[in-house]
């Protein structure tokens, strides 16, 4: 077997100077014990919670299997989120994880759901870091040996012992028995036989241990059995709000609601905890279900105004971005709503005026159109029985101010513009019809061809061509006409009075 004196020896490096290779890695292991804050390695950790909860599920009929993932997520979190729920991690770990079994126990009133698996997870992280061996020894060669045994935990079977009650001497034994190697461990280490000795011989006792201790502390959990340790109801409600996060980053709404009727078993769901779950739902864009919890927050404490205004803000931004996308019924509702929640909030109550005032404006705008349309639709009628009486000109001065009216309208209402549009081009095409009409109908009147000096004349008349031209253009076609017959017949009236 080498040792890491052989591997000195074949890099040319004397065997009286054993610090070197130790110093040379130095760095690295000051960044592994950043990482293990001086436990077991991710891996291990993982693979130690994973077995644990196997055989959890299996005294359980599998009941729990569906959970797995979740548990699975508790055991990932880093450190600092251990230290961020129990800054006294580092310095007590056995009273951080005695109040977090404590709290668990507390929080077993409902049913077993993804949260609690999650915690379960994360109490499993914090005791098999506890109950890790080598955690008293020199940091250099502790966090070398949990690297060494994170590359080794795939070649080992890990087992449990039957489960045993965790009371106040529990830890006390396992971490006696768990560190009984830690001096030859640490003493092959020195001497540079690393993980190649005690440590490797030892390593699946050790890590099966650690199994054990996950399971022993669940299962006095899920007991029912009372643990010692307060828990005080802002830890509870601490515990909703959390699992609230879980569920809005992991799971569906649908799971998330279910979650919290289950959350409402554990502690009431009061004004202040209200206000940090919408608080939260607002954080994850959940809007409309945060003003839910703001308004239930609200009809509980009504002379609590800061949740008036939280709720007054949200809808004064909605109504200004449904302004913006011209919505204006929208946007009053939302601004009445900001008012309602809050009658000193002076924005939303101007806001809501000038919302007021554009809604009777353009109200006005829509009626006009509509009787432009109504009269534009009236006076086509009008043409055309002018025009059935053959009475054109008349007629065509009538086509003109249909077109007018219809005109008046704009694009701001599509059905109204679209009323619009179909009765210019029908009035525009009955123009032409006329018009038509005309051209073959002056030979009726006279049996020379004029119709090229008709047509000319015809087509200068314009679309929007008012009564008092027509009339002009029908006069001077009247008088041109009667002279032309006054010379064909000139001759005739002649004979006729000699």
């Amino acid at each position: 077997m080498k040792t890491w004196s052989h591997f000195r020896e074949a890099a040319g490096i004397a065997a009286r100077r054993p610090e070197r290779p130790v110093m040379a890695i130095l760095v690295a292991m000051i960044i592994l014990a950043a990482a293990n804050a001086g436990a077991w390695g991710p891996r291990v950790q993982n693979a130690v919670v994973s077995t644990a909860f196997n055989l959890l599920s299996k005294n359980t009929a599998g009941e729990l299997g569906r959970f797995r993932q979740d548990v699975l997520n508790g055991c990932a979190v880093s450190i600092s989120e251990v230290e961020r729920l129990y800054p006294q991690y580092s310095n007590d770990p056995h009273n951080a994880i005695m109040t977090e079994m404590a709290l668990l126990s507390s929080a077993r009133r409902g049913k077993f759901n993804a949260y609690f698996a999650y915690r379960l997870g994360l109490l499993g992280k914090m005791v098999a870091m506890y109950v890790a061996p080598m955690r008293g020894a020199q940091v250099t060669y502790r966090n070398l040996y949990y690297s060494d045994a994170d590359k080794a935990i795939d070649t080992i079977r890990l087992t449990a012992r039957p489960v045993q009650p965790v009371d106040g001497a529990y830890f006390d034994r396992i971490l006696r028995e768990i560190s009984m190697n830690d001096e030859l461990i640490l003493s092959e280490y020195r001497a540079g036989t690393g993980f190649n000795g005690s440590a490797a011989q030892t390593f699946s006792q050790s890590a099966s241990l650690s199994v054990a201790a996950v399971l022993d502390v669940w299962t006095q959990v899920l007991s029912g059995t009372v643990i010692q340790g307060s828990v005080s109801d802002a830890q509870l409600r601490d515990y909703i709000v959390e699992g609230c996060e879980y569920y809005l980053a992991n799971r569906s709404m649908a799971e998330f609601e279910a979650a919290l009727k289950n959350f409402a078993a554990i502690v009431p769901l009061d004004v202040d905890l209200r206000i940090r779950l919408g608080d939260l739902l607002f954080e994850r864009r959940q809007y409309e279900r945060a003003i839910k919890e703001y308004q239930q927050a609200l009809a509980e404490a009504p002379d609590r105004r800061e949740i008036g205004q939280r709720v007054s803000k949200y809808y004064l931004q909605q109504g200004q971005e449904q302004l913006k996308n011209n919505a204006l019924e929208d946007a009053l509702k939302s601004l009445e709503q900001a008012v309602q929640a809050d009658a000193l909030n002076e924005e939303a109550v101007a806001l809501r005026v000038e919302t007021e005032q554009k809604i009777a404006e353009r109200d006005a705008r829509l009626e006009a159109f509509r009787a432009a349309i109504a009269r534009g639709s009236e006076l086509r009628n009008l043409a055309e029985q002018e025009i059935e009486a053959k009475r054109i000109a008349e007629g065509i001065s009538l086509l003109a101010q249909a077109e007018a009216a219809y005109a008046e309208v704009t694009d701001e209402f599509p059905m109204e513009a679209q009323q619009r549009n179909r009765g210019i081009k029908e009035i525009r095409d009955r123009m032409a019809q006329v018009k038509n009409y005309l051209f073959s109908s002056v030979s009726a009147y006279s049996g020379t061809d004029w119709k090229r000096d008709m047509r000319t004349s015809a087509g200068a008349v314009s679309q929007r061509f008012f009564e008092p031209a027509v009339r002009q253009f029908a006069a001077d076609q009247y008088a041109e006409l009667m002279k032309q017959l006054a010379q064909e017949f000139s001759g005739t009236v002649t004979d006729l009075s000699q």
